[in-house]
């Protein structure tokens, strides 16, 4: 029994990560370490404090006071001290409506803060998930290079044999070196970008700067379904996007300021209360009612000005808004037909590998019995690796595609959550 827990609690000491970091993983972890997330999430949270400001303005203000004096004097009263404790309220009870515009106002700043928020964010969690696949294609690829080192090898070592018992000239060996040695430099280069990317994705999701990186799990292979139409595409992408409905809040928010604006260069009326209690040596207590009427009769036209400038503003940002519906229409549609094309090139890269390998394992047998050439191998093994390359470059092109039309259509990433 003790050996059973002494096991288990080995196991717990085991890295969350031990078998390897997803891609939701890699996700979760920038939602929690990321300082630009952050920073989004706290955005929001000064804007929820905004609408608490705008609303305490319908309530009453209490505030006691406390004072203390110490007199100092050389004539006849001497020195003298004394406390004295009061409380004061005020209240406004009715206005001209100028609360109501300043608290709607804040209240839709706070939605389009919250959308900017979920906009920041999806940004960056799309950056994280493109450098999570850009990672696992640069180890695809040095994988890719890695093979054709082998197979650079081993057709240096059949050329040489050959050349020994006189089957192939002596100058095919500098074909095999050649191709051996580049193969090497696509090797040490491969190995470079894999490194390159992980540095970048640590940095992204927060990871610790003295940690490697767990090996990364690859997503499963893509489920390639029959699409939306491009119509459709389009119609959810305007309605989900959490851009345009920032766009969308703040665009009412301004309306608001638009009526603040106006209703303060006319009329305006207001209906306050005030209460003040003595409690130290001066017990006066004070109430009063007051009904205040004021109208800018004559301010050089300031307050008009300033009104129609208000509203001039709400009408370039409403133009702004149906420009920036114009190019989210654009950027789906464009964002839409990369992904159905992808789809396309991910078929038939996989074709033409299945083609290149069946090709390169001729030609390699061939060599081997002596009926073909090194020129033959080389050719081969140089349409295997183009093969080879292509079908991981159109793989993650795929899998970038397909998110980059979620992120462009308000659809959810992975680790976004609700």
């Amino acid at each position: 029994m003790r050996t059973l827990l002494t096991l288990l609690a080995l196991l717990s000491l085991v890295p969350v990560h031990a078998q390897g970091l997803t891609l939701e993983e890699a996700a979760d972890q920038a939602m929690k370490s990321n300082g630009r997330i952050q920073a989004a999430k706290l955005d929001y949270e000064a804007a929820r404090l905004d609408v608490t400001v705008a609303a305490a303005a319908f309530f009453p203000s209490v505030t006691p006071r406390y004072t203390h004096v110490e007199q100092r004097s050389n004539g006849v009263n001497g020195d003298d001290s004394f406390d004295d404790l009061s409380l004061g309220a005020n209240w406004l009870l009715l206005d001209s409506g100028q609360r109501a515009y300043a608290l709607a106002g804040a209240k839709d700043l706070r939605e389009a803060a919250k959308y900017g928020s979920k906009d920041t964010i999806r940004q960056i969690l799309f950056s994280v998930i493109t450098q999570f696949h850009e990672v696992l294609r640069a180890q695809e690829l040095l994988r890719v290079a890695e093979a054709q080192l082998a197979r650079a090898d081993q057709t240096l070592s059949v050329t040489t044999t050959q050349v020994e018992v006189g089957d192939a000239a002596k100058k095919e060996i500098l074909q095999a070196e050649a191709d051996k040695a580049n193969a090497v430099v696509s090797s040490l280069s491969a190995t470079n970008a894999v490194n390159t990317f992980k540095a970048a994705l640590k940095a992204s999701i927060g990871w610790p700067a003295k940690e490697d990186l767990p090996d990364l799990v690859p997503p499963e292979p893509p489920t390639i379904s029959e699409p939306p139409t491009l119509e459709e595409t389009i119609d959810e992408g305007i309605k989900n996007r959490p851009d345009l409905a920032a766009a969308r809040s703040q665009l009412h928010a301004q309306r608001y300021s638009v009526l603040l604006a106006k209703q303060r260069a006319g009329l305006d009326w207001e209906l306050s209360a005030d209460y003040s209690q003595g409690f130290g040596w001066d017990h006066d207590e004070s109430k009063s009612l007051q009904f205040v009427v004021t109208y800018p009769l004559f301010d050089g036209g300031a307050l008009r000005a300033l009104a129609k400038e208000a509203e001039l503003g709400y009408e370039a940002s409403q133009a702004l808004y149906e420009q920036q519906v114009r190019d989210a229409r654009s950027e789906i549609e464009s964002a839409y037909l990369v992904w159905t094309q992808d789809r396309r090139i991910l078929d038939a890269s996989d074709l033409a590998l299945k083609a290149a390998q069946e090709n390169f394992n001729a030609a390699s047998e061939s060599q081997s019995l002596g009926a073909g050439t090194i020129i033959e191998v080389t050719a081969a093994q140089l349409a295997l690796v183009t093969a080879e390359t292509n079908r991981v470059q159109a793989l993650y092109d795929y899998l970038i595609s397909e998110m980059e039309l979620k992120l462009v259509t308000g659809a959810p990433l992975p680790g976004e959550g609700e």
